[in-house]
């Protein structure tokens, strides 16, 4: 399989949904509850990467700066977009793995700079406890994805 560079928006569980159904499901909550929040982008909360066995993992998609649970788990530092077609992809910058995300996903990352300057702005997760499995994902993953700051797997 080809190396890609996009995780696409979760069509499992949002057909055809696109970035302005999902601000306007967004402001609707938040009117409804009375809270609009300052200037927080409207993420989707699911994202699809494909691993290049052709394993599917899902991804929960956060802002940055989220301050995570102490699990362990793979982690992406992305950029969020938006296609013509108004479809929200992620671009993996950094894949990695952790025991903790609470003490590794953070500004004090060694690649954090590097993500900052090719536009992070969103972080996907997923919980793994087992560290040979998160190494397993994490490599299926490198092997799919050409990201900016990670060292790529020959």
């Amino acid at each position: 399989m080809s190396a890609q560079n996009n995780f696409p928006l979760n069509r499992a569980s949002n057909q055809g949904t696109t970035v302005s159904d999902i601000r306007r499901k967004a402001l609707e909550r938040a009117f409804r509850n009375r809270y609009l929040p300052p200037s927080v982008p409207v993420l989707a909360t699911q994202a699809i990467g494909y691993g290049a066995s052709g394993t599917k993992y899902v991804f929960n998609v956060y802002p940055l700066y989220t301050k995570f649970y102490d699990v362990g788990g793979v982690y992406a530092f992305t950029r969020q977009y938006v296609d013509r077609n108004g479809y929200v992809w992620y671009q993996p910058l950094y894949i990695g793995e952790t025991q903790s995300l609470l003490r590794r996903v953070t500004i004090r990352h060694e690649q954090w700079g590097c993500a900052v300057n090719n536009g992070v702005n969103t972080i996907c997760t997923f919980g793994e406890y087992y560290a040979y499995r998160r190494g397993l994902f994490e490599r299926d993953l490198l092997l799919n994805y050409r990201t900016t700051c990670n060292k790529q797997i020959q």
